[in-house]
């Protein structure tokens, strides 16, 4: 697992929690066996089958997302852009598979994305769920520096 201080990412230390609430899993691609790119749970829920046949979709209004839930406990959910139309293209549609603890307040999400060759799978506390996007950018922004770091003549 590669840890990447807060700071490389534009954030001060500050009283928001982020040092406690983000890591990041950082693999190469094999081109052999290259990770799944989503969990088997998102076509289950972006359809509506398994599992996910009496689904729950709702707007949440603190996310600006679709949360699709498997029963009325809130326990598990997916994440998407857009309502789920049972269509095949979720792939850009599909934001994070989130997990509650105690209550559905209390969560963390998961989600995974590709930068060239290097397969990136991102923690974070629920609670920054609305700032996925900019955590994303910001990884991209850091992995193209150490490119351009690493390809300088000395």
């Amino acid at each position: 697992m590669l840890e990447i201080p807060l700071r490389d990412l534009g954030y001060q230390k500050t009283g928001t929690g982020y040092a406690l609430d983000l890591t990041f899993l950082v693999t190469p691609l094999h081109m052999h066996h290259p990770p799944n790119r989503l969990p088997p749970t998102v076509l289950k829920a972006w359809k509506g089958y398994d599992y996910y046949k009496n689904r729950i979709i709702e707007f949440d209004n603190v996310a600006k997302l679709y949360r699709v839930y498997t029963s009325e406990y809130r326990v598990s959910w997916e994440f998407f852009k857009s309502y789920p139309d049972g269509s095949m293209n979720y792939d850009d549609k599909w934001v994070a598979g989130c997990l509650a603890f105690s209550s559905p307040s209390d969560f963390t999400c998961k989600t995974m994305y590709l930068y060239k060759d290097v397969h990136i799978q991102m923690t974070l506390s629920g609670m920054y769920i609305d700032l996925i996007e900019k955590f994303k950018v910001k990884i991209r922004n850091l992995f193209k520096d150490w490119e351009t770091e690493t390809c300088e003549p000395n």
